[in-house]
């Protein structure tokens, strides 16, 4: 694909977009991802390192460790030695797109890729708001545990505070659809 216009280069690297980038580093990556607080991290494999320092979010990954970052095709890039181009054609051959590669996109695969970006922009405004209410509600725990002796009914708190570290435990470990349906279900309201 020497001679590929601008069009289709743009078209390849749109195509990759709408491939989820945890799963792109899955199959790429040598380290594996592991989840913090409901987050995913890795070992960077770019340097030595022992603990994970490579956050993935959406669509892009960072390394706290050497400040290496970028988007799937940076990734992959980076990993085998490739050019952008090279790599964005390596993932689409992998994940099936190898014979579309060489053409512009049609309506329909521009329309799928459309939905995808939507549904991931959906995905992060949630992931968002669970952290915003995850944050309040561990804040709420923390208040109310430094003054459980102090309250009367100590029982009745301390169950409270154990119905709030299953709630927490939701928000920071649970699938995406379990928090939005914890936070649709109005029973945080009680407590922030």
């Amino acid at each position: 694909m020497g001679s590929a216009t601008l069009q289709q280069r743009q078209d390849i690297f749109e195509l990759i977009r709408g491939i989820p980038l945890i799963n792109i580093i899955e199959r790429y990556s040598p380290n594996k991802v592991i989840y913090k607080a409901g987050k995913p991290w890795m070992v960077c494999p770019f340097h030595a390192e022992d603990t994970a320092s490579l956050s993935l979010k959406g669509n892009k990954w960072h390394c706290f460790g050497c400040q290496a970052g970028g988007d799937a095709t940076d990734f992959v890039s980076k990993l085998f030695n490739l050019k952008p181009i090279e790599a964005a054609r390596m993932i689409a051959n992998d994940f099936g797109f190898s014979n579309e590669t060489d053409k512009p996109l049609t309506q329909q695969q521009r329309q799928a890729i459309q939905q995808r970006q939507n549904r991931q922009q959906l995905e992060k405004f949630w992931r968002h708001k669970v952290d915003m209410i995850a944050g309040n509600l561990a804040e709420v725990r923390r208040v109310l545990w430094l003054n459980l002796d102090k309250l009367p009914n100590l029982e009745a708190k301390a169950f409270t505070v154990e119905l709030m570290d299953q709630t927490l435990d939701i928000l920071e470990q649970g699938t995406l659809e379990k928090q939005i349906e914890l936070i649709q279900s109005g029973s945080l309201e009680r407590w922030l």
